[in-house]
């Protein structure tokens, strides 16, 4: 196995302006010891041509398409795909709404342990903050109104995802499936920490359950 890190991306349309404020965060990475896995499960034919497109401008990363668009959205299923698909001997799981600090991969680089992983705060950016990212910008200058612990992005080993099967794929929509690892990670004796490192934004989008709270619609939750 490969020394570095496999980033996975699980995706189903999604904006693309988004995806490239994540890639563009990875392109100036300090240390460029990391490959992007992005799993495409199953977005529409327009939407992936368009992301296909926009990837192939980023040499770290590879794009996998599942033919899926009649499945419901299985965020298992694609990450599950991606630890399977990578190359490295640590992986993190990532979140298109991601934006990463310039020395996100040195830290990732210094946190590799056999025995643990890693969970980390999420600061999330509002609306008009999120908008700084559409042009050039500094990280530090960036203000979350803010921060989250409980989220799903994770270091760990690749070993030790594949050791308890990854994701549990009974699990669909939003939800359950990252708390889930969690804990069989633990059971399985690998010690849970937190990283008090402030190396990732969320760029902001409205609530997709609260979106559909008052208005009835086609789409299942």
């Amino acid at each position: 196995m490969e020394q570095g890190i496999s980033i996975i991306f699980a995706f189903r349309n999604r904006g693309i302006t988004r995806i490239k404020s994540s890639m563009d965060a990875l392109q100036i990475q300090k240390l460029q010891n990391f490959e992007v896995i992005f799993v495409d499960y199953g977005s529409k034919g327009e939407t992936s041509v368009k992301l296909q497109n926009l990837l192939s401008n980023y040499d770290f990363a590879k794009y996998f398409y599942l033919p899926v668009e009649n499945l419901l959205w299985n965020k298992s299923k694609a990450l599950n795909y991606g630890i399977v698909n990578s190359r490295f001997e640590y992986i993190f799981i990532a979140d298109v709404d991601l934006i990463f600090h310039p020395e996100t991969t040195s830290l990732f680089e210094k946190l590799k342990n056999t025995q643990s992983f890693y969970l980390f705060k999420l600061g999330y950016l509002g609306k008009e903050e999120s908008k700084k990212l559409l042009n050039e910008y500094k990280f530090e200058d960036l203000k979350p109104a803010r921060f989250g612990i409980v989220n799903g992005m994770i270091l760990a080993s690749r070993k030790a995802l594949l050791g308890v099967y990854g994701m549990d794929e009974f699990f669909h929509f939003y939800g359950a499936e990252d708390e889930d690892l969690f804990a069989r990670l633990e059971n399985a004796g690998y010690k849970k920490k937190l990283n008090s490192h402030q190396y990732f934004y969320h760029n902001w989008h409205k609530s997709f359950s609260v979106a559909e709270d008052k208005l009835l619609t086609g789409n299942p939750r």
